[in-house]
């Protein structure tokens, strides 16, 4: 049983950063189209049954981060669900939903993330660091290998095209002729956008974990730089905000390292030289000059970009809903009964208002909206309780963390790093409902909890098992 848990658990890690199998889509179509259907998801259902069967029935809740974890996800249900109660009468029946079917499937999802923690809590129990890292290590390479080769199909490079559709076996990746469309890389996700999770919140904290504890320097290194690389490449804005989140952190972290003050003035010098560079000209005839402009000093205010514009309609709702239930929110999944009454607010820009996608939203072609990225949905769901509550369980973990710092070694630098990635990556972008590569991030922190628990029950620990990370 030991065995096959170890073999799963690698597995989900390993699956984190691809797009669906074709055996796990053929199950999610047969199913729903639901975002938690993931390779991972399928891996950790089957997880769990084990899981189950080895504790026989007992769920083993001796981690004070778990504990804390879960008691928030419900309360955060119970708020949205009660919240949803109140304004029933309020907002009516929108596109076939009322606010308790409209909050049903978010609350569904904060029961998964609680699921998931439980889960990853037995893979981090299962799993040693070193056996991660070396899952984790490979991925790097992978992914490194694999956008260099889109990069040159991106290029034109012809050769490599054939190359890179010959190894896509499982036809998981985008094909060549979408890279050479769109002049970006995607590396394994769907589309460009979509290597905010695998690179700035997975990889590159992860790789810059390592780097701080001075393991193989090298190694992790050229990692670092493989992976920005590939980041840039993207030509996401979103990216773009992840890849600087990743940077600010690591440099904080290293901020009691002596080479910190010629670290920091090298990368600010690379970054003013660049910018400098693309505003006096000196790239604008080369695509990448002028992508580097387009995103530093366009794309983020440019409402008429579809991608842009549509996805400040929905942040701009969120921040509307908020004003307007600043205690409670409106429940999370509820924030489109608003939509619209935003949309026809004389301060929203024509060019927001008569986006295609937003016309399709305000017509119930696209059903009833949620909230969106992260943070403007959290804050807009579930209101200054919501977030006092969030804070606290935050507070909490950095306590634990910065308490257990050596014994977490590279875990420590990793969550950190990979956690404010998500954060800045939520403000706009990244969700985090059905989003198992992040809660594989922000799960962390339940070693630490394992370590308390330990030390609280020193005296009983000939008596009551608490497992060593990990046996493999």
């Amino acid at each position: 049983m030991r065995k096959s848990l170890s073999f799963l658990s690698i597995l989900y890690i390993a699956l984190l950063i691809f797009q669906l199998l074709p055996f796990f889509q053929s199950i999610r179509n047969a199913f729903s189209e639901s975002a938690a259907f993931q390779n991972s998801f399928f891996v950790m259902l089957i997880g769990l049954f084990l899981v189950v069967i080895f504790q026989r029935g007992v769920l083993d809740f001796h981690n004070s981060v778990l504990r804390r974890a879960v008691a928030l996800c419900l309360l955060l249900i119970g708020l949205s669900f009660l919240t949803s109660v109140v304004l029933f009468p309020i907002f009516g029946e929108l596109h076939g939903e009322n606010t308790v079917s409209g909050s049903l499937s978010k609350n569904l999802y904060y029961l998964l993330i609680a699921i998931t923690f439980y889960f990853n809590l037995q893979v981090f129990r299962t799993l040693s660091a070193e056996t991660i890292g070396r899952i984790l290590d490979g991925l790097c390479i992978f992914c490194i290998v694999l956008g260099i080769i889109q990069i040159g199909v991106m290029f034109g490079l012809s050769f490599l095209s054939v190359i890179y559709d010959k190894l896509d076996v499982f036809g998981i990746l985008n094909d060549s002729s979408y890279i050479t469309r769109i002049n970006r890389i995607p590396m394994t996700g769907s589309e460009p956008a979509a290597m905010t999770q695998v690179v700035c919140i997975l990889l590159l904290p992860y790789a810059m974990s390592r780097y701080l504890h001075g393991e193989n320097k090298a190694r992790y290194l050229f990692y670092i730089i493989g992976l920005t690389i590939c980041g840039f490449f993207s030509f996401s804005s979103t990216v773009f905000v992840g890849l600087t989140a990743d940077y600010i952190m690591f440099l904080f972290l290293q901020a009691n390292k002596r080479n910190i003050v010629y670290v920091f003035i090298a990368l600010l010098s690379a970054a003013l030289l660049l910018v400098l560079a693309v505003e006096l000209g000196f790239l604008e005839n080369t695509y990448v000059g002028q992508q580097i402009h387009y995103l530093l000093f366009e794309k983020t205010t440019d409402v008429d970009n579809l991608s842009t514009g549509y996805r400040y309609t929905t942040v701009v709702n969120d921040f509307y809903c908020f004003t307007r239930f600043p205690l409670s929110g409106v429940g999370n999944g509820n924030q489109g009964f608003l939509y619209n009454e935003t949309m026809e607010s004389n301060w929203v820009s024509e060019a927001m208002r008569t986006n295609y996608q937003t016309q399709w939203a305000m017509s119930g072609r696209m059903g009833l909206l949620s909230g969106g990225a992260f943070l403007p949905s959290f804050i807009s769901g579930y209101g200054l309780i919501g977030l006092l509550l969030l804070i606290r369980f935050i507070a909490y973990l950095r306590s634990i963390m910065r308490a257990y710092r050596q014994r977490l070694n590279y875990y420590y630098e990793f969550y950190f790093i990979g956690g404010l990635a998500f954060l800045a990556a939520g403000t706009a972008s990244v969700s985090i409902e059905g989003n198992l590569l992040a809660l594989f991030v922000l799960s962390l922190p339940l070693v630490a909890g394992d370590y308390r628990e330990e030390d609280s029950h020193a005296s009983l620990r000939n008596n009551r098992h608490y497992p060593n990370h990990g046996s493999v």
